[in-house]
Parts: C-alpha cells; structure tokens; sequence
C-alpha cells in the first residue's frame, strides 16, 4: 500500500498547478496584487471554505486529531472589507472517514500555501491599507499546526485500497471547489 499522503499529493498535483498558474495567484507572488484584488482574493476564499469545509469541523474524527474551520476567520475579515457572504451550495458533510481525510488534506495543505502568501502580501507596499490580513495570519499560526497534527493523523490510517480511492476522489474534488471559484 503506497503512502497515503504521496497518493493525495499526486491525484491532486495538477489540480495545484493550474491553480498556481491563475492570474491572482501570479499577482500574489509577483508583487502585483491591489487592495482591489485582495479584497477579491478573500471573497474567493470565502467561497470556497463555505463550500468545501461542510461537516468537516464536526465530523467524528478518531483519535486526537480535529479540524478547525477557517470560516470564521475568514467571515471577520470579510465583514472588515464589506464583503457579504455569498449564497453557496456546501457540499455534503463527509460521510465516511476516507472522505473527511481527503477533503482535509486539501483544506489543511492550504495552509502552508497561505504562510507563504502571508509573506508576499506583508512585503507589497500596497496592501498597507489591508493589513494584517488576519486569514492568512491564521493560517501562520493555527494552519501550519493543524498541518502536522493532520500529517501525523493521516500516518496512522490503514485504509483498504478502496478507501483510499474515495480520499483520493474527495481530495480532488475539495480542490476543483478552489478552481471551480476563482476570481
């Protein structure tokens, strides 16, 4: 049985580069990115947290591992830019165990992504007025935790190849929310 958190990596690989490769994502790295597109940035993160978190901070999870949802973070700082939250269909709470870890390690993963977003936004001279960009700021602080609690966590599964089929299935499909709503 191959290495559960390297099957995830590789189902959603590509999925990671196109949405590298998008234009917010490329004005994020490159210093480019206005006050008028962080605001879009978060509203876009917004979206795809209401979507893709469902059920995942209630979810029954064995051990001590627990998801800690990022919505409310992200709420504070859209009410902080006036963005309205946006009317989204969530998808269904995970049903199983293998779902949950696949729609989670995509939503914990993001979390070294927004570290380093983190840094890029902080070093842009003009998103002084958006600072301090508290999603992302959490993502620092509680993200990069949650990660290795949830990478330790994940170590400890032995799940039957269909199983990990499914966290596959739900890892990819976590990350299609992100691209599915980007700006």
């Amino acid at each position: 049985m191959a290495d559960l958190l390297a099957q995830l990596r590789t189902a959603t690989r590509p999925l990671h580069d196109d949405l590298d490769g998008a234009p917010i994502s490329t004005s994020v790295t490159d210093g480019t990115l206005t006050a008028e597109d962080y605001r879009t940035l978060i509203e876009w993160q917004l979206k795809a947290h209401l979507v893709a978190e469902h059920g995942l901070a209630d979810f029954d999870w064995p051990g001590e591992y627990r998801y800690v949802a990022r919505l409310p973070a992200l709420r504070g700082e859209a009410a902080q830019l006036r963005i309205g939250e946006p009317k989204v269909e969530s998808l269904p709470a995970p049903r199983s165990l293998a779902e949950a870890v696949g729609r989670a390690y995509v939503l914990e993963g993001s979390s070294l992504g927004g570290n380093m977003i983190l840094g890029q936004l902080k070093s842009n001279e003009r998103l002084a007025d958006a600072a301090p960009f508290a999603f992302y700021d959490f993502q620092r602080r509680e993200g990069l935790r949650q990660w290795r609690q949830f990478t330790a966590f994940a170590k400890t599964l032995d799940l039957i190849a269909a199983e990990e089929a499914e966290s596959r299935a739900a890892a990819v499909e976590t990350f299609k929310v992100f691209g599915g709503v980007q700006p």
